[in-house]
């Protein structure tokens, strides 16, 4: 392996290597069960329904390529509603399926972008679920569709002008070109908040074994406390390297300036609770350097 990057890194550079490691990664995934395969076949490893912000937000992790909480499912209840608003669905078990349901009716399935990650399960809570809006971005609505997934409507259309209008969640459009998703900006209680990214950050915990240490070098795995930007994104996600930098310094300031904002889940990898501010420069500075971020304390 240090042979391989030793050859690698000249040609490609830092950011190059990473986004080639993490290629390879990514392609590891399993593939996506047919659409009319049972709920069962579905299923994989995943953790139990962990409660993120009391009666407001909760998780459950996928365990893939060795890897803790590599995929997530956010599960978030509409204000003054049982309703329940599944952010990148995630097949459960039927523990955790009876779980889910004591806590709400799942009413609007979120695919914050158009990643495998997004859609890997939709057919099986469309099955499960018919009476559910499934939304994504505008940006990313038609490609959904041409690859064959079903689609209800736009986040906008939900959030913004349908159904969830008086929700309070807002949205987040960041600057990307290659690769687009949306953030969402929820409501908790007593006036904070929370954000619900999709794949721009991962915050993946550093295992054992090799496709670990790959992700490692896609700029996606660090000790678990300090989120990243994912080497193929920093590489052509963004228009230009300044969108990127603007986005992050500005949500940084953001949610100093407006101390309300409590958790941050992403599609990949562990929640922030604290110092969220300070994560969000810390992103933007090893953006700047195109190192890996380890560390940064997950504390106040």
């Amino acid at each position: 392996r240090m042979a391989a990057f030793k050859v690698l890194f000249p040609l490609l550079g830092a950011t190059g290597v990473a986004a080639a490691a993490g290629t390879v990664v990514w392609h590891m995934r399993g593939s996506t069960p047919p659409k009319d395969a049972p709920w069962e076949t579905y299923v994989k490893e995943h953790t139990k329904i962990q409660e993120l912000y009391q009666g407001k937000l909760w998780q459950v992790s996928g365990r893939e390529y060795g890897v803790s909480a590599a995929r997530n499912m956010v599960i978030y209840r509409l204000k003054n509603t049982q309703d329940l608003v599944l952010h990148s669905p995630i097949a459960l078990n039927d523990q955790e399926m009876q779980i889910m349901e004591t806590l709400g009716e799942p009413k609007i399935i979120v695919l914050p972008n158009e990643s495998e990650t997004s859609t890997r399960d939709l057919a099986a809570y469309r099955k499960r679920f018919p009476s559910s809006i499934v939304a994504a971005p505008a940006s990313v609505l038609n490609k959904l569709k041409a690859n064959g997934h079903e689609v209800d409507a736009t986040l906008e259309d939900v959030f913004v002008s349908g159904i969830a209008k008086d929700s309070g969640i807002t949205l987040l459009e960041p600057p990307m070109v290659k690769f687009q998703e949306t953030i969402l900006d929820v409501p908790l209680e007593y006036g904070e908040r929370g954000l619900l990214f999709g794949e721009l950050i991962a915050n993946l915990k550093l295992d054992s074994g090799i496709a670990p240490r790959m992700l490692w070098f896609a700029g996606m795995v660090s000790d678990g406390n300090q989120p990243q930007v994912p080497g193929a994104h920093r590489s052509w996600a963004f228009k230009s390297r300044q969108d990127c930098l603007k986005f992050f310094s500005d949500l940084s300031e953001k949610t100093k300036t407006k101390d309300i904002y409590r958790v941050v889940t992403m599609q990949h990898g562990l929640p922030l609770y604290f110092s969220i501010p300070r994560k969000f420069k810390k992103i933007v500075e090893g953006y700047q350097s195109s190192a890996p971020l380890v560390g940064g304390g997950n504390s106040k």
